[in-house]
C-alpha cells in the first residue's frame, strides 16, 4: 500500500512540476530554448538504457543473500554493480565530448549557442542521480521500496521551489537543469546517510 500511495503522489508531483513550469519556462525563454531543456531532460529516459540491467542485478543479488552473510557480501555486491555502471557512464561520455569536440552535437541536434554544454552537463548530472538511486537497492532489496520511492517523490516536491527560484533569477537551462537534478540528488543522499545500509 505505501508502494502505491508514494508512487501516486511522485506522478503527482510531477504533473505539478510540468504543468507550473512548463508555461513560465516558454514565457521565460521562448519554445527553442525550452525545447533545449526538454532535450536535456529527456537524457533521464536516455540514459535509463546505459544501465542495462545493472540494477535490477544488484537487487536480485542482494535480496538473494542469506541473513548471516548480508553484513560482509552486501558493500561489495553493490561497489561492483556501482562501478560497472560508472564505467558504462563514462564510455558514454567520452563519446558524448568526441562528438562535442567536433560540433557534431549542436550540428546534428540543431542545438543554439551553448546547447551542447547544457546537454553535456545534464548527462554528467543524470549519471549521478542514477548512481545514487542505485546505491539504495539494499533498501529496495531489504523490502523497503516505499522508502526509495518516497526519497524519489521528495526530490520531485523540491523541484518545484528550486527551479522556481532560478526562473525568478532569469536562469537559463543550464541552473534550471542543475536545480532540478540537484534536488533529486539530495533526498537520496539523506536518506543514504540515514539508513547506514552498510552497517551490519
Amino acid at each position: 500500500m505505501r508502494n502505491q500511495l508514494w508512487q501516486g503522489a511522485n506522478f503527482l508531483s510531477k504533473a505539478l512540476f510540468l504543468a507550473v513550469l512548463t508555461p513560465w519556462m516558454l514565457r521565460a525563454w521562448g519554445p527553442e530554448t525550452y525545447g533545449l531543456f526538454a532535450l536535456a531532460s529527456s537524457l533521464f529516459v536516455s540514459l535509463a538504457l546505459l544501465d542495462g540491467g545493472v540494477r535490477s542485478l544488484t537487487r536480485v543479488r542482494l535480496a538473494s543473500l542469506p541473513p548471516n552473510e548480508a553484513g560482509q557480501e552486501k558493500p561489495a555486491i553493490l561497489l561492483v554493480g556501482i562501478l560497472t555502471f560508472l564505467f558504462v557512464c563514462g564510455c558514454a561520455g567520452v563519446v558524448a565530448l568526441g562528438l562535442a569536440s567536433q560540433n557534431l552535437l549542436a550540428d546534428w541536434l540543431r542545438l543554439p549557442p551553448g546547447g551542447q554544454t547544457v546537454l553535456l552537463a545534464s548527462g554528467v548530472l543524470t549519471a549521478l542521480w542514477m548512481t545514487s538511486v542505485l546505491a539504495l537497492e539494499p533498501i529496495a532489496a531489504a523490502g523497503h521500496l516505499s522508502r526509495v520511492k518516497a526519497a524519489n517523490t521528495w526530490g520531485m516536491i523540491l523541484a518545484l521551489p528550486a527551479c522556481s527560484l532560478v526562473l525568478l533569477a532569469k536562469g537559463g537551462p543550464l541552473p534550471t537543469i542543475i536545480a532540478l537534478i540537484g534536488s533529486l540528488i539530495l533526498p537520496n543522499l539523506l536518506l543514504l546517510r540515514k539508513v547506514q545500509i552498510f552497517t551490519p
